[in-house]
Formats: structure tokens, sequence, C-alpha cells
């Protein structure tokens, strides 16, 4: 599961990265 912040950034499993995100109901999941 990751995490989008409010500055653009994915928190996912201890790291950050910064991606595009698809935003689904309730769930984020990063996408390449």
């Amino acid at each position: 599961m990751a995490i989008l912040l409010k500055n653009g950034l994915v928190y996912q499993e201890g790291e950050f990265i910064k991606e595009d995100v698809l935003i689904s109901g309730n769930k984020i999941q990063a996408i390449g």
C-alpha cells in the first residue's frame, strides 16, 4: 500500500518515491 503525501511524494514500504499515482476509492496505489 502506498500513501500519497501532500507534497506529491509517495510513501511505500519505508521509502519515499516520487511517482504518478492512481487513486481508486479509499485505496492509493503507486503506478510507474
